[in-house]
């Protein structure tokens, strides 16, 4: 499984969700002594992807992504209907990006989605998604 937290840095090579989740935290850890909310990649040996915004305290959103790159694509679907305030976050610390608040959910959710998504190399059952 890679993580790729930066894209001037090689990704991090993990054989576990334990050492995946070690990672993740120090990425959070990086994004929040920054002061600039971070969206890393989570990518199986298929191809197939997630993306996880770190840097937000207790918020966070999850993109999907099939590993062949052809729709459809997915993003969580959070607990609100409307877009704003947006989640802006900032991919490898650079990327200025912004998140609808329909996107938003709750961190421990969505650590818990990357471990199934680890675990089956597929689109996580465990929170609701909506198609982009």
């Amino acid at each position: 499984v890679r993580l790729q937290v930066h894209e001037s840095r090689p990704p991090v090579i993990v054989a576990s969700f334990e050492e995946l989740r070690r990672h993740i935290v120090k990425a959070d850890e990086e994004a929040s002594e920054v002061g600039r909310p971070n969206v890393v990649f989570v990518e199986m040996p298929s191809g197939n992807n997630i993306s996880l915004v770190v840097g937000a305290g207790t918020e966070t959103v999850l993109g999907f992504q099939y590993g062949h790159g052809d729709p459809p694509y997915y993003s969580s679907k959070g607990q609100r209907d409307q877009d704003s305030p947006v989640l802006t976050a900032y991919a490898s610390l650079i990327h200025h990006t912004e998140f609808p608040r329909s996107s938003v959910i709750d961190m421990d959710q969505a650590l818990e989605a990357v471990r199934l998504f680890v675990e089956l190399d597929n689109l996580p059952s465990n929170i609701p998604w909506m198609e982009v």
